[in-house]
């Protein structure tokens, strides 16, 4: 009979840790990514916004103001705090604009950019677009300090030439000490209808108000983006007219560009509110809590317990079977006469007893051998208390009582 050996384990501890250790990381992964997934989406849609990289967007204008050392911030949405700093705005359509109510109130200054082009997609680049000509004429909605001033914008396809003059000392310090006002070409200037609330800062050569101010509130309005968009940088007295532009404007504070009129936002979700404070302490609690408990889990001290099999096996168990078998179907009372008859038999064969031998003959033979031997109870006395024998308990005794006295017999 062999040593029995000890259990062989079915997987490698190190593949089940690193088996947990990566479905715990695609879990959070996947979590992390649901969670951000709206910010982490590409919006270079070819807008005219911040995030574009298209000829009508200013990410090239972000980016430029970053690098000659403006604090550029590009939120999503409209919780942002300005201070002295200045908000860019540009929409898609002014009168949307207007709708929308976008507040410029409480900020040190506001720029709004009016939309000038119609374009659509490039079929080739994403984030490109193809110009289709520009808008009607139309009147920009501004709101500031509780009210909406109205301004009427132009277009003039005649001009073909960016050459500006300043009207106050603001206009003078965004074209530059050295510059003649000269920015390059324009197909068409759109430019702003005077206004008795307008104080103009920046003018074409026909007088036409480029760039303008409301009278009673920080807000300035350009009326042809191709001085700010990625197309207009494209040329660098445009690029320095630019940065010398918003920093005059500006004062010390951040440049920050609104993209709440195109939509992008930062929404709120339950999975970002979980992981982001204050409930981030809370939650790595409970993911920590949820480690130690799949730990201990998982743990084992020990061997494994093999479980019992279902039905034993050997002489022991087949007589216990059946035992319990007799039990059930209530025959355990008539069994005390057949043990005795077996065990008339069995003495029988060893004597050499004849077959016709009666019952009644072969108890007073065997009495008569125990009692040569010293037998306090003889052998048919016994055998008939065992068959009248009501209980089990009392069977058992008796059963015991003559099997004792068989193997004294044969010792």
């Amino acid at each position: 009979m062999t040593a029995s050996s000890a259990p062989q384990r079915a997987f490698s501890p190190t593949l089940v840790f690193g088996l947990i250790a990566v479905g715990v990381f695609a879990f959070a992964a996947y979590f992390a990514l649901a969670a951000y997934a709206p910010e982490l989406r590409d919006r270079n849609d070819g807008g005219p916004h911040a995030l574009s990289k298209g000829a009508t967007g200013y990410a090239a204008l972000a980016a430029l103001l970053s690098r000659t050392g403006a604090p550029v911030l590009i939120p999503r949405g409209d919780d942002y705090d300005v201070g002295d700093g200045v908000v860019i705005y540009s929409p898609t359509d002014g009168q949307i604009f207007g709708a929308r109510g976008v507040a410029v109130d409480g900020v040190a200054a506001a720029l709004v950019v009016a939309p000038k082009w119609r374009t659509t997609p490039h079929l080739l680049h994403k984030g490109w677009v193809l110009k289709a000509g520009a808008m009607a004429p139309q009147a920009l909605s501004v709101p500031a300090q509780g009210e909406t001033f109205t301004v009427q914008l132009a277009y003039d396809k005649a001009v073909t030439q960016f050459v500006l003059s300043p009207s106050e000392a603001l206009g003078a310090r965004a074209l530059g000490g050295e510059s003649d006002g000269r920015l390059g070409s324009v197909d068409g200037l759109q430019h702003l209808v005077a206004d008795d609330g307008l104080e103009p800062i920046l003018v074409a050569e026909n007088n036409a108000v480029v760039v303008g101010k409301l009278k009673s509130a920080p807000v300035y309005i350009l009326a042809d983006p191709d001085l700010l968009n990625t197309h207009g940088l494209s040329r660098k007295e445009r690029a320095a007219f630019a940065v010398g532009f918003v920093d005059a404007i500006r004062g010390d504070g951040p440049v920050i560009f609104d993209l709440s009129l195109h939509g992008v936002t930062r929404t709120r979700n339950l999975l970002r509110l979980a992981i982001e404070p204050p409930f981030t302490a809370a939650s790595l609690c409970a993911l920590l809590a949820t480690g130690l408990l799949a730990f201990g889990c998982a743990a084992r001290f020990g061997p494994a317990d093999r479980p019992a099999p279902a039905h034993e096996f050997g002489k022991a168990a087949l007589a216990e079977n059946s035992a319990a078998l007799i039990r059930m179907a209530g025959r355990d009372g008539d069994f005390a006469a057949r043990y005795v008859g077996v065990l008339r038999r069995r003495i029988a064969a060893s004597i050499a007893a004849p077959a016709s031998l009666s019952d009644a003959d072969l108890d007073r033979i065997v009495d008569g051998l125990h009692g040569a031997q010293g037998a306090q109870k003889p052998f048919s006395a016994l055998a008939r208390e065992l068959e009248q024998a009501e209980t089990a308990a009392d069977q058992i005794a008796l059963a015991d009582a003559l099997s004792r006295q068989l193997k004294e017999r044969r010792t």
